[in-house]
């Protein structure tokens, strides 16, 4: 991921990818634990990882460009008198991308460990002090209930990664 979106000239973030990853997947996972929480449902956890990497990615970007950063900010053939409000503008969209990445990871998550434990509960209760058929049926249900979950953890760990490296990718190569 890191070298085919970010470039091969910067594979030395891929620790940082693979952390960002992880750490994501993890916290995503710890929900399914029964009786736990996923701290990636605080709304103010993942809107706090995203703007801190935002904050790392510009504070990386002018490390590597200086001024030279803000071409970032300017398509190109701009006319001289709107690069002001393009850069206004781009700012922008860099900072509601950010919220829309600490906020669609918290709400994805909310979702679906709310739905999977409505859905878990309503198929228990069908099935517990019934027949054998039924509680069979009640756990294939929810094994597949649960896998899907988890497929979904790792979704949004890969798109909250994707994300990041697209941000990467548009701050730290802007001149290329």
């Amino acid at each position: 991921m890191t070298r085919d979106y970010i470039g091969p000239k910067y594979t030395a973030l891929f620790p940082f990818i693979f952390t960002i990853f992880h750490f994501v997947l993890f916290c995503n996972l710890i929900g399914l634990i029964p009786s736990s929480s996923t701290p990636t449902v605080e709304i103010i956890i993942t809107l706090a990882a995203a703007v801190t990497l935002l904050a790392g990615i510009l504070l990386l970007g002018f490390m590597t460009h200086r001024s030279e950063l803000f071409a970032a900010f300017i398509p190109s053939g701009t006319p001289f008198g709107l690069i002001p409000l393009m850069i206004l503008l781009e700012l922008l969209a860099y900072v509601t991308r950010t919220l829309s990445l600490g906020l669609r990871l918290a709400v994805n998550m909310i979702t679906g460990h709310i739905l999977a434990k409505v859905v878990i509960g309503f198929i228990w209760a069908m099935a517990v002090g019934h027949s054998w058929l039924l509680f069979i049926i009640a756990i294939t249900l929810i094994t597949l209930f649960i896998s899907l979950e988890i497929l979904i953890a790792y979704l949004q760990a890969y798109i909250f990664t994707f994300i990041t490296c697209l941000t990467l990718k548009d701050i730290v190569t802007p001149l290329a």
